[in-house]
């Protein structure tokens, strides 16, 4: 990696910070994006590998998952004062430290699994109110007061709250706040880790502006279904976890505009498999830990045309990973949240 200083992407998984990554990072002049997966990172790791960073200025992305971070522990961002992007999941910010990130020009923030509270809402709306698109608060501290501070921010398509102490009606009001005050709609909304069922579904009754909804992990069935929002421009609709059926997936036909469907964890077997591939935009299938089979995956009903399909969760043997990736010659196939390649 050291030798390719024309290098602007770098992506680690289940790496160290040692001398070896650092030294490989100092030589890289026009890095834009850094992306550490599983890499142990906390204060310490952070501020080394900044220090190593030949162009801190130019960073335009960071993204770091499960980290040890603290508040503390963002002195060094104030370094990156170019980043659009930056994601930090898993930490025990609360959001004192947040000042310390000087790019005034984010785009997208990511605080997934933190402890963020109101308070730092409400710095986050003052700061980067005019300039953010995507906010992910999954896992937060936050709480339909905090909510509200974000209601004006004139960019904002994109937000997850899934996992937070949010009510329904908390959200409801948000959404129709936003649209008091004629700022953009939130196009995607994330939901995913409430437990929340039917009687949640029918208070969000204003989502016609969503395309992209994530429902994982609620306590739905098949009856519950007829209470969705389906919206005139619904693309991807993630279900994953629920305990929806063969019997559901006839209802999810009937959504023409849908273009990608998360099942995993669901009791969909193949014939609900045989729906979801005779909806005309299908291009994503997550199908893993369901009952669908690998018989199912090579059904003929498989469009011939470019689609994506994530299987991860299924015990599929190389030789079968093979066979799917040779019968569709249009279809990527992940697994384990990789693209499969022979």
């Amino acid at each position: 990696v050291s030798q390719k200083q024309s290098i602007s992407v770098l992506v680690i998984v289940d790496g160290k910070i040692d001398s070896r990554l650092l030294k490989a990072v100092s030589r890289l002049p026009n890095l834009l994006c850094l992306v550490l997966e599983l890499c142990q990172i906390g204060d310490a790791e952070l501020k080394r590998l900044v220090e190593n960073l030949q162009q801190p200025e130019k960073l335009d992305v960071l993204k770091l998952s499960k980290t040890t971070l603290t508040d503390a522990g963002l002195e060094p961002l104030s370094k990156l004062s170019g980043l659009s992007g930056l994601k930090i999941e898993g930490s025990t910010i609360t959001g004192g430290g947040l000042g310390k990130i000087t790019s005034k020009k984010l785009r997208s923030l990511q605080l997934k699994d933190s402890r963020l509270d109101n308070q730092a809402l409400k710095f986050i709306a003052e700061r980067w109110g005019n300039s953010l698109v995507t906010l992910d608060l999954t896992g937060s501290r936050i709480t339909d007061s905090g909510l509200r501070s974000l209601a004006a921010m004139p960019s904002l398509k994109v937000l997850s709250v899934g996992g937070t102490s949010v009510t329904p009606e908390g959200i409801r009001d948000f959404l129709a706040e936003r649209n008091r005050l004629s700022v953009s709609s939130i196009e995607n909304l994330g939901l995913g880790g409430f437990r929340w069922g039917k009687k949640e579904l029918i208070v969000l009754n204003n989502l016609s502006e969503v395309s992209e909804l994530d429902l994982s992990g609620w306590n739905l069935d098949d009856s519950d279904l007829e209470y969705l929002p389906f919206t005139k421009e619904l693309i991807t609709l993630n279900l994953s976890g629920t305990s929806i059926t063969d019997e559901g997936m006839n209802l999810i036909g009937r959504i023409d505009t849908l273009q990608r469907l998360h099942l995993r964890g669901t009791q969909v077997t193949d014939a609900g498999l045989d729906v979801a591939l005779e909806m005309p935009q299908t291009k994503f299938l997550e199908v893993g830990e369901s009952e669908i089979t690998f018989e199912g995956l090579m059904s003929e009903k498989f469009p011939s045309g470019k689609m994506q399909l994530d299987v991860s969760g299924m015990d599929l043997t190389v030789e079968q990973l093979r066979s799917l990736a040779q019968r569709r010659p249009g279809t990527e196939v992940f697994y384990h949240g990789r693209l499969f390649i022979e």
